[in-house]
Parts: structure tokens; sequence; C-alpha cells
């Protein structure tokens, strides 16, 4: 099979979202997904994500096709995190250099800006400076939510994968507030303003 990047998005890259045609069209398949985590809220009421720092398998890198290379089957422990929510999204996949191209995209959207290069052995801190504006690109163990259908090649109903996406730093956490409902609507986000 060729490379696929596996991105879940939980704001303004959902389907119906703001930034979802923009940076999402061409993608070869969006399903609902969960992870472990909780939503807070910025300053400009965007949502970032929150996962517990043992979840985090490996940050994100300036060397695009290696992090696209790295998704390999996901840890047993998805399902097991005693006081953390479910925080709804979807998992949007790419395909083939297709992910490697649009990797730079998405951190500019989300203001990271990864730094140097790591083999995928060297750990959660490696290959990272903090975003200016907060956001992190981590991978992390997502499950796709179960539905009626019998799935797409890349996702499987109730599976669980492993996928890059866009969380709070530690030491931004407590300058935003939380978010008390495990899904951000856009929709309503816009009314609020």
């Amino acid at each position: 099979m060729s490379s696929l990047l596996r991105l879940f998005v939980y704001g303004t890259l959902k389907r119906g979202g703001s930034n979802h045609r923009r940076f999402c069209e061409g993608a070869v398949s969006v399903v609902p997904a969960w992870t472990w985590g909780r939503l807070h809220i910025l300053a400009n009421r965007y949502p970032i994500l929150v996962v517990p720092s043992s979840r985090v398998l490996r940050r994100g890198t300036a060397r695009y096709a290696d992090d696209v290379e790295c998704l390999a089957p996901p840890p047993s422990w998805v399902d097991e995190a005693v006081g953390w929510r479910r925080v709804q999204g979807e998992i949007v996949s790419f395909v083939g250099s297709e992910g490697a191209l649009r990797l730079p995209r998405f951190d500019a959207l989300e203001d990271y800006e990864p730094v140097g290069a790591s083999p995928v052995d060297d750990g959660p801190a490696s290959g990272l400076r903090e975003a200016r504006l907060g956001y992190e690109r981590v991978l992390i163990a997502v499950r796709a939510a179960p539905a009626g259908g019998a799935g797409t090649a890349f996702e499987t109903p109730g599976s669980a994968v492993l996928t890059w996406t866009y969380v709070c730093p530690p030491a931004l956490e407590a300058q935003c507030p939380v978010f008390e409902d495990d899904a951000w609507d856009e929709e309503s986000w816009r009314r609020q303003r």
C-alpha cells in the first residue's frame, strides 16, 4: 500500500467547516471518529484539544514524508483513559505523496512550526518547537466511530488507528477554559460571536 496520511480533525477542518473544502478537498476518506481528551477554547473561541500526555506517541517533524510513513498499528490502550472524555471529530485520509504535500499546509493553518528531523524511535520530545499560537502536531490513537456501513478501505468502523492531530501544549492549557461538550460545532460558534 502506498503511504497514507490520517489526520484527526475536530474544528473548522471537519465536513461543513470553513476550512474543510480548502484544505481537505481530495481526501480519499472522511469518517466520524473519537479520541480520549478534552476540548478547550482559545481566546479567539476556536477549539484546541488536550490529550493525556502518555498518549502522545510522537511529535511532528519537518520530515513530512517520514511523518506520513510512521503510521504503524495503534497500541492496545486506545480505550483506557480514566478521567478523560470522548472528543468527537473526523479522520481525514490522503494517500500517496499527497499526504506529505498536505502536512506543511495543515501545519501553516495551525501555526505549528516543526523543527529538525528525527527518526521514528527518538521518543515523544524529538523534533519539536512549541507552536507560535499554541498548537502542536502529535501522533495519537483514534477510534473510527461505529457506523451502519462497512467503512472504507482506510478505516473500519470501530477500529483504532494512528492519526496526526493538533493539540494544546501543556503550558497553554491553564489559559484556555474547558469546553463543556465533546464536539465543537462551528455553526453554534458563529451564532455566539
